[in-house]
């Protein structure tokens, strides 16, 4: 989504429109065309239901604006926590490691001494 106030796909109803749809403030050909793009479109179809939902229509406008920021809050957020999250630590496998190779070499000099005695 390139914009902050498209709620739908690039290609399908921006949210004007929409809200305009349900309030009944159309005219009769936009209403068609509209209509037309909600019928072949499962997505919008849903919107227009759940904003039909709305009791108090003028809230309507609010409350997408409001969905609208948080969302942009939100990506936000999550990009600046990944993008500055440090790589964990290796210390305890790189200590873990050498211990495990000084054995090997240990036991290795232990076994060629005694067997060449």
């Amino acid at each position: 989504m390139s914009k902050p106030n498209n709620i739908l796909p690039n290609e399908g109803i921006n949210n004007n429109e929409l809200l305009k749809y349900v309030t009944n403030t159309l005219t009769d050909t936009e209403r068609a065309t509209i209509d037309a793009q909600i019928a072949e479109d499962a997505f919008a179809q849903d919107a227009v239901q759940g904003l039909q939902a709305f009791a108090n229509t003028p809230s309507i406008a609010n409350h997408v604006a409001e969905l609208n920021n948080h969302l942009v809050k939100q990506t936000r957020a999550n990009k600046s926590r990944k993008s500055r999250r440090p790589l964990p630590s290796n210390l305890w496998i790189i200590i873990g490691i050498s211990i495990v190779l000084s054995l090997a070499v240990l036991g290795y000099g232990i076994i060629y001494l005694l067997q060449h005695k």
